[in-house]
């Protein structure tokens, strides 16, 4: 559960559930952490949000992206995403 405004994952992250409400910044460890093949997903539980979920690319930071960029945003109602990590960068799927 991501219950708080900043959290960081780590090679043992691979189901998260947002029910933090408002702005919401998700720090992804670099693909290399947790190895070629890691698969993360990313679930917003609160209905009503005002705000959006960052993920951002950023542990450490400058070495590794998401879809070529720095950032994924999530906003609407009760969005997910999936992820994938090629050992460096990460991917949407």
């Amino acid at each position: 559960k991501v219950s708080v405004a900043s959290y960081t994952t780590t090679a043992a992250s691979h189901i998260l559930g947002v029910s933090k409400t408002g702005n919401v910044a998700i720090n992804l460890h670099s693909g290399s952490v947790g190895g070629f093949g890691q698969v993360l997903v990313i679930k917003d539980e609160v209905s009503s949000r005002s705000g959006v979920i960052t993920i951002s690319a950023s542990v450490p930071a400058g070495n590794f992206s998401i879809e070529s960029n720095g950032y994924y945003e999530l906003s609407g109602t009760m969005p997910a995403i999936n992820l994938y990590t090629d050992g460096t960068n990460w991917f949407v799927y």
